[in-house]
């Protein structure tokens, strides 16, 4: 989701001193650092494609993988002779090594066997001369070099992640933050559970975290369409969570079939045994929910609910 950030807006309007007083401004740092990371890894992948490229030129065409390659099916005559050696031969003679099969069906395995080798040795030469070009143009030492960048920008994510966010803005932070590392694809992801946290906290459910006593939530400037937006990709982060919850054993990708978008908004709000709250029926809805934090950010969406505006 692309969502103009507080301090994305407050550069284009000239008001960059005002990002530090900004109830997340160290998640707008965060996020800045890991860009600058994220820059740096990508700049070393593409070298590593290049160099790639480089040494795969020097060893020229890539010949045929031994997995790859097929054993014709043996001749109908040949096959009926072994067929009928095979029922007259004992136990003894196959296991035993003894010259049991006729002689034209041996000619013809001999024949494959000495393909099969043939091939396992272009392969083998190929990946020698492979190794070589790789070393030559020293791809490992730049490999562990894009290994330490990646986990560079994995450690910058997981401080992102950790940071608590005080208003929607900085929830978006963590949001672009898990979205670039692919928490999405990850059976445990710690980025569902700290979002709607915030989340939850930002709307009142849990005692709020006071913020620096310079930051002023009801003064915030933040456009109706980015707040709806915002609460829309956290309904998002609630429906995975909501999944991990019923199909504990399954991974991310089977439960979306068994979770649709269209779900019961009810079922988005992940009541306890004995939750206070309620049952999954009665719990508040999204709608109650984002009449709540869109309220405690400055914006009163009383009618545009009512109505049926969004």
């Amino acid at each position: 989701m692309a969502v103009v950030s507080v301090s994305q807006r407050a550069e284009a309007k000239g008001e960059v001193s005002d990002i530090a007083s900004h109830p997340d401004a160290q998640l707008f740092q965060l996020e800045a650092t890991m860009k600058l990371a994220t820059d740096r890894m990508k700049k070393i992948e593409r070298a590593q494609r290049r160099l790639g490229k480089k040494a795969e030129k020097t060893c020229g065409p890539r010949p045929l993988h031994p997995t790859d390659w097929k054993a014709p099916a043996m001749p109908d005559g040949l096959w009926e002779m072994h067929q009928s050696a095979l029922k007259a031969a004992t136990f003894g003679d196959v296991t035993g090594g003894k010259a049991w099969q006729p002689a034209p069906v041996a000619e013809w395995q001999a024949r494959i066997d000495d393909e099969r080798c043939a091939i396992q040795a272009v392969w083998d030469d190929y990946s020698r001369k492979r190794t070589q070009a790789y070393s030559a143009v020293s791809y490992d030492d730049k490999e562990a070099e894009f290994q330490r960048a990646c986990d560079e920008e994995w450690g910058i994510g997981m401080q992102i992640l950790a940071v608590e966010a005080y208003t929607l803005e900085g929830v978006m932070v963590k949001i672009r933050a898990g979205d670039r590392l692919g928490l999405e694809n990850l059976a445990e992801n710690d980025a569902y559970v700290s979002i709607a946290a915030d989340i939850r906290r930002i709307a009142g459910e849990q005692k709020p975290v006071s913020p620096p006593p310079s930051a002023d939530l009801a003064q915030l400037d933040v456009p109706r369409d980015e707040l709806l937006r915002a609460y829309s990709e956290w309904l998002h982060y609630e429906r995975q969570m909501l999944m991990r919850d019923i199909y504990p054993d399954q991974n991310m990708h089977e439960m979306m079939r068994y979770v649709p978008a269209s779900t019961r908004s009810s079922l988005f709000h992940f009541p306890l045994h004995n939750d206070p709250r309620g049952t999954w029926e009665t719990i508040p809805s999204p709608a109650t929910r984002a009449l709540d934090v869109m309220t405690l950010a400055g914006v009163d969406l009383k009618g545009a609910l009512e109505n049926g505006g969004w």
